[in-house]
């Protein structure tokens, strides 16, 4: 199962969503998706994760019939390593280490800007796996930091990201703690109660269906009649 948060209503130009995944084959469907919109659509694409989600994501788009060749070689998709791009401003260690602001700039600014350089300026879709890596190592002030930084960027360019977190990382006891402290979808008051309060670390497939509910009702969304799995922002 993958569950997304997604934030704001209407269509704006930058919108940042959250993805919650317990397989990697839901991951390929749903980012795989959202990637394949973007290249129909004559966006650039980006794409920093590790090597195995990077092979599958290729797969989803060459399962949809795109020529993933052919999109890299006109500089419509960019594929990158997550934990090479993250150590170009991260200083230290994943677990203890410290982002550097400009450099982040600097790193994905430009990588962003020259997704949007097509034959015309145009919008960019980024998937990203920087801060998952991150939480996995439990450096939680650097995840919170990354994710600020990305929205921070979204007011110099046109872009939606996704961003993505395993579900398996949160089965341990204190693991959506850090979540008071991260602001993914760009509001500052997200909580998340700890995974002790929805069931016990143990009991992930008892715990998922709970936690979106609290996540639904932190950021005041609703589920799209759709897809339960959806998330998507309130009419007004």
């Amino acid at each position: 199962m993958t569950s997304t948060v997604v934030a704001g209503g209407a269509k704006s130009a930058h919108e940042h969503f959250v993805s919650f995944y317990q397989e990697d084959s839901h991951l390929y469907k749903s980012v795989g998706r959202f990637l394949q919109e973007g290249l129909e659509s004559g966006d650039g694409v980006v794409v920093v994760a590790t090597a195995e989600h990077r092979e599958g994501l290729c797969g989803a788009l060459t399962d949809a019939g795109l020529d993933v060749a052919a999109a890299r070689e006109r500089g419509d998709l960019t594929l990158l390593d997550a934990e090479e791009t993250l150590s170009r401003f991260l200083v230290g260690d994943l677990a203890r280490g410290t982002l550097d602001a400009d450099a982040f700039e600097r790193v994905i600014g430009g990588v962003v800007d020259r997704a949007a350089s097509g034959v015309v300026r145009r919008s960019v879709r980024a998937y990203g796996e920087m801060v998952a890596l991150l939480f996995k190592q439990g450096n939680v002030g650097a995840t919170a930091e990354l994710e600020e930084l990305w929205n921070r960027l979204a007011l110099s360019y046109d872009f939606h990201l996704c961003c993505a977190y395993p579900m398996a990382d949160f089965n341990r006891a204190t693991h959506l703690e850090p979540f008071h402290r991260i602001n993914p979808c760009g509001y500052a008051g997200l909580h998340v109660v700890s995974m002790e309060d929805l069931g016990g670390p143990n009991a992930l497939d008892a715990v998922k269906p709970r936690l979106l509910e609290h996540l639904a009702v932190q950021f005041g969304l609703r589920l799209q009649s759709a897809s339960p799995e959806l998330f998507a922002a309130p009419s007004p």
